[in-house]
């Protein structure tokens, strides 16, 4: 009887245990068929996603090609000129030409890829912030004490290598200033200003 008993036990337990092999055997068989199913939709969709945003992304690089900013193509040595105000000897000029004009005057030399949004609006972007600071153009429009502030504040930034900006020289690579055109600004700019001028 005994013997019988275990010999039951054994059975029943070896049941159980094929019933739990059978179901783990199914449940890995649908995962695996679930993903050789899925996989090929959802790497497709993939697909199809990123080549939507690539050809978005061309679109509106399309359309922003029209909307182009204005240009800075005015007059440069009109009758508000600093030369106007300020005696601006020859090596002077031709430094302020070639290093600060383009972004401290009313004319800018464009270089080929400021036809290319969004290039252009960065450029602009550059060239109406340092008009806001500084424009020989309108130099004479200041008030003398503007005036004279502003030929201090060009001694500093050269000074301090703040100017021109790094972002600038990089492309504009004949902008750079060495150390004798250095020392002429800042000493044309330091013989300019008047301290005590309220």
């Amino acid at each position: 009887m005994l013997r019988e008993s275990t010999n039951r036990k054994s059975q029943t337990q070896n049941s159980l245990f094929q019933i739990l092999y059978c179901l783990t055997l199914v449940d890995s068989v649908k995962k695996n068929c679930f993903f050789i199913i899925y996989a090929p939709y959802k790497f497709e969709n993939n697909y199809v996603f990123k080549k939507k945003i690539l050809i978005g992304i061309v679109a509106l690089l399309g359309v922003i090609q029209f909307i182009k900013p204005e240009r800075n193509e005015g007059e440069v040595f009109g009758i508000n000129h600093i030369s106007n105000v300020i005696t601006v000897p020859a090596d002077v000029s031709k430094i302020l030409v070639v290093s600060c004009n383009d972004c401290h005057s009313n004319q800018t030399y464009y270089p080929w890829y400021a036809n290319i949004q969004p290039l252009a609006w960065w450029l602009a972007g550059h060239v109406n912030d340092g008009k806001k600071h500084l424009n020989f153009s309108e130099f004479a429009t200041y008030s003398a004490k503007k005036q004279n502030h502003k030929m201090e504040e060009i001694a500093e930034m050269i000074e301090k290598h703040e100017m021109p900006l790094g972002s600038y020289t990089l492309v504009h690579t004949d902008a750079v200033l060495n150390a004798e055109q250095q020392r002429i600004l800042i000493d044309w700019a330091k013989a300019n200003y008047k301290p005590g001028i309220e």
